[in-house]
């Protein structure tokens, strides 16, 4: 055993003899023994010190907020120009290079905006078509002309 001075203001050590009272511990050393253990454990099992946590937290924000400009980027991208047939929508998938309108077209569905011109309206319809029991739905198959559908 050796002593060890600490140096801190009065209202740390009247709240350290509290928190002895309240825990039951022999002495205000033994409590801050077993703190300085508790930190070290945590320390070594890879939990944060409160000033590296803060860092860490920093470090999150911005990656959040630069996350949320690319989001809002993206987005705007999306909807200044949608339409299939938009000059500017289009004018994305044009190379300084020719390419055949067989590959234009694979990059313009490759990058999802058929599929979210499409979906909404497809799916509208065969909705409209079930209610009027011209079509059917059944999980895991799909969709499907009905009898009553098939009649002329």
């Amino acid at each position: 055993m050796d002593r060890v001075v600490v140096y801190c203001p009065k209202t740390d050590i009247e709240q350290w003899d509290e928190e002895v009272e309240e825990n039951g511990v022999r002495s205000r050393s033994t409590y801050l023994y077993e703190l300085i253990q508790e930190a070290r454990a945590y320390r070594n099992e890879g939990f944060l010190s409160h000033h590296q946590a803060e860092n860490r937290i920093e470090e999150l924000e911005a990656e959040v907020q630069k996350l949320h400009r690319e989001l809002k980027e993206n987005n705007s991208h999306r909807g200044k120009s949608s339409r299939l047939d938009d000059v500017e929508f289009l004018q994305q998938f044009l190379k300084p290079e020719y390419q055949p309108l067989e590959e234009l077209l694979k990059r313009v569905v490759a990058s999802g905006a058929v599929d979210r011109q499409l979906r909404r309206p497809i799916e509208n319809q065969l909705y409209y078509l079930a209610e009027q029991n011209i079509a059917e739905y059944e999980r895991g198959h799909g969709w499907r002309l009905t009898q009553k559908g098939g009649e002329n």
